[in-house]
């Protein structure tokens, strides 16, 4: 399994890569939407990670634009801002689940739930 992880943060990119090394063969990383979908195209990994806040085009603006390239891409939202109408948004955008980053941990369960 490959993962694609997109936060405008390289520290945020870089705790998410430590903490599924082991699950992923390969792990690649962008900082924003734009070059996500670039990176989706060329690489078509199994999992996204995305973050929801970035520069140029955000996390839902490229979930929307994967799922479009692809309705079967399997996107977890990984975000900070996490009420429930940015939830609300992130399921309608069509992402798989919303972790908050104070909740890391679940990527790995949702991710064993659902490979």
């Amino acid at each position: 399994m490959n993962l694609l992880i997109t936060d405008d943060s390289k520290r945020m990119r870089t705790l998410l890569r430590s903490m599924h090394e082991g699950m992923f063969a390969e792990i690649y990383e962008c900082s924003d939407g734009y070059e996500s979908i670039e990176m989706y195209e060329q690489k078509k990994p199994e999992w996204v990670f995305m973050d929801i806040k970035m520069k140029g085009m955000n996390g839902m603006q490229a979930t929307k634009a994967i799922l479009h390239l692809d309705p079967l891409a399997k996107i977890i939202i990984v975000s900070q801002h996490n009420d429930n109408e940015i939830k609300l948004a992130a399921l309608k955008a069509g992402a798989l689940a919303f972790v908050g980053k104070e909740n890391l941990e679940d990527l790995e369960q949702i991710i064993k739930g659902t490979a």
